[in-house]
């Protein structure tokens, strides 16, 4: 097995511009669940160390700095992270270009809120235990880890990317030591005959 799975990301985001033209899943704001969940369980941080990843535009990185975290932020595309900090250079988000894969020794159970939006799923499935346990790893003892993905219907292929998922395709999250708090599911509000995962762990 090679070092990490293609990086596909980089042609999209350098063709792109502010704006987010030709990237999909570029709204230019933060993702509903994310505010939703911040709303309900952290409205105001305190400077607790957040962590971001695969942060795109940076929109979800910009709401936990509004709301008073200390934000690191990374993508693997370096084109995304310089249209990030283009957008919002004056912010104190910490942005890196990082492979998930080969991230600092530093990050490691580091973070006091990981946010994980559409990320493993965006990994060749023969990848996407290995990215959930990387992700996990940035959760600090007591920490919580908000994902969100796009579910895949019962019996349905799994095709991609991105390649949707079944609940019971992150049980790798468990198994690196984050205990399931809550979950939701509910439909995209733009195509409802779609379902999103919302999943809120906590390291112990």
């Amino acid at each position: 097995m090679s070092k990490a799975p293609e990086n596909w990301f980089e042609d999209i985001y350098a063709d792109s511009d502010i704006s987010g033209k030709g990237v999909p899943w570029a709204t230019r704001e933060p993702a509903p669940l994310l505010v939703q969940w911040l709303d309900a369980a952290h409205p105001t941080g305190h400077g607790e160390a957040a962590m971001v990843v695969g942060c795109g535009l940076g929109d979800d990185a910009l709401e936990m700095a509004r709301r008073g975290f200390t934000v690191t932020a990374f993508d693997v595309a370096e084109s995304a992270i310089e249209l990030a900090r283009e957008r919002f250079g004056e912010l104190a988000v910490d942005w890196h270009v990082g492979e998930l894969f080969d991230t600092p020794t530093s990050w490691s159970r580091a973070f006091d809120v990981v946010v994980e939006h559409r990320t493993v799923q965006s990994l060749p499935p023969q990848w996407q235990d290995r990215g959930q346990a990387a992700i996990a790893d940035f959760v600090a003892p007591g920490g919580q880890l908000m994902l969100v993905a796009d579910l895949r219907p019962a019996g349905a292929p799994k095709d991609g990317p991105p390649w949707r998922l079944r609940p019971e395709e992150l049980d790798a999250l468990a198994a690196a030591g984050l205990q399931l708090e809550h979950e939701r599911q509910v439909p995209v509000a733009h195509e409802p005959t779609r379902t999103r995962l919302l999943r809120v762990y906590r390291r112990r």
